[in-house]
């Protein structure tokens, strides 16, 4: 199976949330407590977390809703499913050796970045690093803290649907009715948005394709941005973060009660590096 990818063209997005719902569905999520403006503007819930693993992002214009040509800036926000990704080097660094293993890995069918539920420890290395070790450029896993046992959760890319006998769509590609998500081989959907964005630059003259190419060897989701990705808290697209860890994630998770899982993961890394 060649690599797969997901994309998000944010020139046809209408906001309707129908992915934020497919995911929970498919995933049994629970709902979370929210408010209609759980911000910002209208969107809610307001981040991405251990249990909402996708967010329909609204982004303001300054003060307005919508820029001055009258278009709504959306951002399907989630796991970006990065080629090499440095939650799975993280997680293989420090629990790779161990008789249980890593948690995090790449599906070798699809490319996409799942977190084994039954090895996870929920040190939290995946998401934050350790000073030495590089973290999530997007902020994206998120623990359970401070419930127990700890555990990290994040967008697996439906690998359960697109890897079935049956060749499903991810959840919430089924759930879009304008096409706004499309599923298919990575090499098609860059193609598709390489198109999608010639046909979008009249109306939004700043739009780009984000995630085609860039640091980690890119994207599994790719999308179509309608200004400059800055705009959408989104890290520079080509700049080599690798050189500047410091200012690399435009985003961050928030750095919740440390559980065991930190606990042992700071033993495992202390015991390698003696």
């Amino acid at each position: 199976m060649a690599d797969k990818a997901i994309l998000f063209d944010a020139t046809r997005c209408t906001g309707c949330r129908g992915c934020q719902v497919a995911c929970k569905q498919w995933n049994e999520l629970p709902a979370e407590k929210t408010t209609f403006f759980g911000g910002p503007g209208y969107q809610n819930p307001a981040d991405v977390s251990f249990n909402t693993f996708t967010v329909l992002e609204f982004h303001r214009d300054g003060a307005n809703d919508r820029d001055s040509d009258g278009n709504w800036h959306f951002l399907k926000f989630q796991c970006m499913h990065c080629t090499h990704a440095s939650c799975v080097y993280n997680c293989n660094y420090l629990w790779g050796s161990t008789p249980e293993g890593a948690a995090c890995t790449r599906d070798p069918e699809s490319g996409m970045v799942w977190i084994d539920q039954t090895k996870c420890r929920g040190c939290a290395v995946c998401t934050h690093g350790d000073g030495t070790l590089h973290p999530c450029p997007f902020g994206v896993p998120r623990q359970n803290y401070p419930d127990q046992p700890p555990k990290t959760r994040k967008c697996i890319g439906c690998i359960n649907r697109i890897n079935s006998p049956y060749n499903l769509e991810p959840a919430c590609v089924k759930s879009c009715n304008t096409d706004a998500l499309v599923f298919g081989d990575r090499s098609t959907i860059v193609s598709l948005a390489q198109s999608r964005l010639a046909a979008a630059l009249p109306k939004w003259p700043e739009a780009n394709v984000y995630g085609d190419t860039g640091p980690y060897g890119g994207l599994h989701i790719i999308s179509v941005l309608g200004k400059d990705p800055a705009f959408y808290r989104l890290p520079p697209k080509d700049a080599d973060w690798s050189e500047n860890w410091a200012q690399a994630p435009a985003r961050s998770a928030p750095v919740q009660y440390a559980g065991l899982g930190d606990v042992l993961a700071g033993l495992i890394k202390a015991t390698r590096e003696a």
